[in-house]
């Protein structure tokens, strides 16, 4: 039994994938890259999916060792993605999809849930980074005016005003400072 994956791997001759692959979770299967399939040469007007017919697409093949009923199968298609293609699709979301075929021997399988096959999508989508500029200036404008406020109560409280005048034109004298009672 195999199954064969199809992954859209360029763009009008553009590498989608800086690196690519599907690595199985059980031990005993076994995958490795297969053909690439050639997409359209150009990239159509309002792409908003990019799939195997309008991309160039790669092929996985997985071999799996015979399954007893109660197995599973498991598979991580993953890699990193390049942006050197974003500038090719005038789209700011793009859909990717990949997908799965499980192909077996009829004469020994039997399949009653349809056609084994998988649609993988991965939506993508640019986003402009944020601008700092607005939080860096409300902070500031911000803690100025709680500076400002700060000091208008304190000012409002007396905190500021001298009393050195009255101690000048008066007989008082400032007291002297307490006497260090360990000296």
């Amino acid at each position: 039994m195999d199954v064969a994956f199809l992954v859209p791997t360029a763009l009008g001759g553009t590498p989608l994938w800086d690196q690519v692959g599907v690595t199985p979770q059980q031990e005993l299967v076994r995958c490795r890259a297969g053909d690439e399939l050639p997409g359209a040469p150009h990239v159509p007007p309002g792409l908003r999916e990019l799939s195997c017919p309008t991309a160039t697409c790669r092929q996985f093949w997985c071999r799996v060792p015979p399954l007893e009923p109660p197995q599973a199968l498991g598979f991580h298609l993953g890699g990193r993605l390049g942006l050197r293609w974003v500038q090719q699709t005038p789209q700011p979301r793009v859909v990717l999809q990949s997908s799965a075929r499980v192909l077996y021997d009829v004469g020994r399988y039997w399949n009653s849930g349809g056609e084994p096959r998988l649609q993988i999508q991965t939506e993508l989508e640019l986003a402009e980074p944020p601008s700092p500029l607005p939080h860096i200036l409300g902070g500031s404008v911000g803690g100025l005016l709680l500076l400002a406020l700060l000091t208008l109560g304190l000012y409002k409280l007396g905190f500021f005003r001298r009393r050195y005048k009255e101690l000048m034109e008066g007989d008082e004298t400032p007291p002297a400072p307490p006497a260090d009672p360990q000296g």
